[in-house]
């Protein structure tokens, strides 16, 4: 197809490729190089055995380090597929009327929420240094893996702007004149955003109930969130470009079945209507001409 026929919710997704490479490679690190520990799921006890300097201290501090910069990559990922999706729907709807306002408070609902989120984490913790404080406790607001507010600041506000964006194309697919068999099955593939809700609601869950393995937990559920996300972002754009190629592939191939048996077709069809023609009287009336199929 190439670059230029490539439009910007593509860029975007291409950008999203990069972001969850990025995203898996910080939560593998977490297990691989941290040994899945940050400054939580410690008692007061076990942080004031933690000798200063020593190989301990470092790991947490790394692996709490880490889990700030995975939180980061895994709401970039997250709202940059929501933005690809936004952008598909402006150009799914440009031929219709009615669409255009709606598109457009879904960019703005997606960069408040995406500035809210950012902003609940950089500030969330303050002193940011805090972040990856190990004694005194620093409070669970200052451990990025476990945070109280920002998973659910981060859940809230991602099922919201799923849910809007899901109410964008739902009603037109219901009103479009097909069979009912279609509108469900184009509603069902536009309603892919439940899963990612679900997986999302999920890793808030399994974070909330066991913060001992927060740290390795966080990163892991995050992958599996973000993979469906993608997955699911993706169906739409590819099952309508899936058609357009099928129909052209059908296209191409009865144009060459034409071409094929086109020139002993007609010089059959031509000597059968030289013979009807030699025999019978030539008649002012004709078989009326087919209408174009609209």
């Amino acid at each position: 197809m190439g670059w230029s026929r490539l439009y910007v919710d593509d860029y975007l997704m291409i950008l999203a490729a990069f972001i969850y490479a990025a995203e898996t490679y910080l939560a593998w690190s977490v297990d691989a190089h941290w040994y899945g520990i940050a400054n939580n799921g410690m008692t007061d006890e076990e942080r004031a055995a933690v000798i200063p300097g020593s190989h301990e201290e470092y790991l947490r501090i790394g692996g709490s380090k880490t889990q700030i910069a995975g939180q980061n990559s895994y709401t970039a990922l997250l709202w940059t597929l929501k933005l690809s999706v936004c952008f598909f729907y402006l150009r799914l709807t440009q031929s219709l009327q009615g669409y255009e306002q709606r598109i457009k408070i879904g960019f703005a609902v997606i960069c408040v929420t995406w500035i809210w989120t950012h902003l609940t984490l950089l500030a969330g913790c303050f002193p940011f240094g805090k972040y990856w404080q190990i004694n005194p406790d620093p409070g669970n607001f200052c451990q990025a893996a476990i945070s109280h507010l920002f998973i659910f600041t981060c859940v809230c506000l991602d099922v919201i702007t799923d849910t809007y964006l899901m109410s964008i194309p739902l009603p037109m697919m219901w009103k479009a004149g097909i069979s009912n068999g279609k509108k469900f099955g184009l509603c069902a593939l536009f309603s892919g955003a439940f899963f990612v809700m679900a997986a999302a609601i999920l890793r808030c869950v399994f974070l909330m109930e066991n913060s001992k393995t927060g740290a390795s937990q966080s990163g892991a559920w995050a992958c599996r969130e973000t993979f469906v996300s993608v997955i699911v972002s993706n169906l739409p754009p590819i099952w309508s470009s899936s058609r357009i190629s099928w129909r052209r592939f059908n296209d191409t191939s009865s144009r060459r079945c034409k071409r094929h048996s086109g020139p002993s077709a007609n010089s059959g069809q031509s000597s059968s209507k030289h013979t009807d023609a030699s025999s019978q009287p030539k008649s002012r009336s004709s078989e009326p001409e087919k209408v174009p199929e609209v």
